[in-house]
């Protein structure tokens, strides 16, 4: 979910790809980097460059990541699904050696944009000292918020819980008519 009075991302960036730092468990960064550094032998990562890909902005020029990315998988399907078992994830990894492979101009985006995980950063707690103002600190510190990496009910409660209190912030929220989609055009070229 987005703030409603977060940036337009879009206005961020011109030809960058942009994301942002992930420092949210160095040891599964190191492990993950290792477990996939044999698709890229002469890529190294640094634990300290390594990006999120949860959140990313990019625009159409940055299509050769994703070739990159659909070759990798159709050449070694097999032994990159038996490296995701490993506990290094499927995406963010390759992501980041394809990225630095490829020598694509990057943009850092803060870490209001990704403030991930929330509950690992306490960010569902608020200032008790503050007096009456018990707003969640993800509400008054990030603009994205991820409901992951906790159970699924609980997940389901707190977004409800957030549409309950702050929805009415989104005055330009319009309920979807899906009979408009046109997911057919997702498929033209």
């Amino acid at each position: 979910m987005i703030h409603w009075d977060a940036p337009n991302p879009f206005d961020l960036y011109t030809d960058e790809w942009c994301w942002s730092k992930d420092y949210s468990n160095l040891r599964w960064t190191y492990n993950s980097s290792n477990y996939y550094q044999k698709f890229y032998p002469d890529i190294k990562l640094d634990l300290y460059n390594y990006y999120s890909s949860a959140i990313k902005f990019f625009t159409k020029e940055h299509k050769p990541i994703f070739d990159g990315l659909i070759k990798l998988y159709e050449d070694n399907a097999i032994e990159l699904d038996k490296t995701a078992t490993m506990g290094g994830g499927k995406v963010q990894t390759i992501c980041n050696y394809e990225v630095k492979k490829q020598g694509i101009k990057t943009k850092e985006l803060d870490i209001r944009w990704n403030m991930f995980p929330m509950h690992k950063r306490e960010m569902f707690g608020y200032n008790w000292q503050d007096g009456d103002d018990t707003t969640p600190f993800f509400v008054k510190y990030s603009y994205i918020w991820h409901y992951t990496g906790f159970g699924i009910e609980d997940r389901t409660n707190l977004m409800r819980k957030t549409w309950d209190t702050f929805g009415a912030n989104y005055t330009n929220y319009q309920e979807i008519d899906e009979s408009k989609l046109q997911p057919e055009a997702y498929n033209e070229k």
